[in-house]
């Protein structure tokens, strides 16, 4: 199978992307965006790529995102999730227990590491965007004195590793990468080095970096996705 990782992050670091994200972020500053941020890869890939043998298509098989060859209709298989910085701290003690967790999966538990480690079984590239919004103050969260979705937790990790510091970003970004590292080395596959784009500055009223990271296993034939991935 063909890897399309260079394709991938050539969208992933265009001006055209991050233009993308900046919108999406203007009019859905409360929600999880993830199908956003694929269609907006979706797009911004097919312009790319138009008339060079490839193009995506989204929910394939219930895939997230599919390139398929034009010439020999190989599909290469992308899945994007997307969580919170506290979603990813929270599962800390569980990704340490990892067999324990790989055992949950088989069971069908759906907690947030058990559905990233499904979604890694049946693709041949994931993509988990981790949305950190620290040092966001509540009085400037959102206009006329909405309460953001995010805000409670992420508060939760400012108020215990305090704003914009390296031990803040350390308990969400280590027990993420200890994840991939380990669903790499179960499943096969290489972690990529992460790809963080400030969709809005630190110092706004409204800031967001939106961390990319990134696992290809195009080396390997992913389960299919229409049956129930085990471990």
């Amino acid at each position: 199978m063909k890897s399309y990782a260079e394709e991938i992050k050539n969208v992933l670091k265009s001006g055209e992307y991050l233009k993308r994200l900046k919108e999406i972020h203007e009019h859905y500053p409360n929600v999880k965006s993830e199908h956003r941020y694929r269609d907006a890869f979706l797009e911004v890939f097919n312009d790319t790529y138009d008339g060079k043998g490839i193009k995506a298509y989204a929910e394939v098989k219930k895939v997230d995102l599919v390139i398929v060859d034009t010439a020999s209709n190989s599909q290469f298989r992308i899945e994007f999730k997307y969580q919170y910085t506290f979603d990813m701290y929270a599962e800390t003690s569980r990704i340490k227990a990892f067999e324990g967790l790989c055992e949950r999966v088989e069971n069908g538990d759906g907690g947030v590491a058990e559905l990233i480690l499904k979604d890694c079984k049946k693709c041949h590239f994931l993509i988990l965007i981790v949305q950190d919004r620290t040092g966001h103050q509540l009085v400037k969260a959102l206009p006329e004195n909405l309460r953001p979705n995010f805000i409670a937790d992420q508060l939760r990790l400012d108020r215990d590793f305090k704003p914009r510091t390296e031990t803040n970003l350390n308990s969400w970004l280590e027990p993420t990468l200890d994840l991939l590292r380990k669903a790499a080395e179960k499943f096969g596959g290489e972690l990529l080095p992460t790809l963080p784009l400030e969709v809005s500055e630190a110092t706004s009223d409204n800031p967001l970096t939106s961390h990319f990271f990134m696992l290809g296993r195009s080396g390997v034939d992913p389960q299919d996705a229409t049956a129930h991935a085990e471990i």
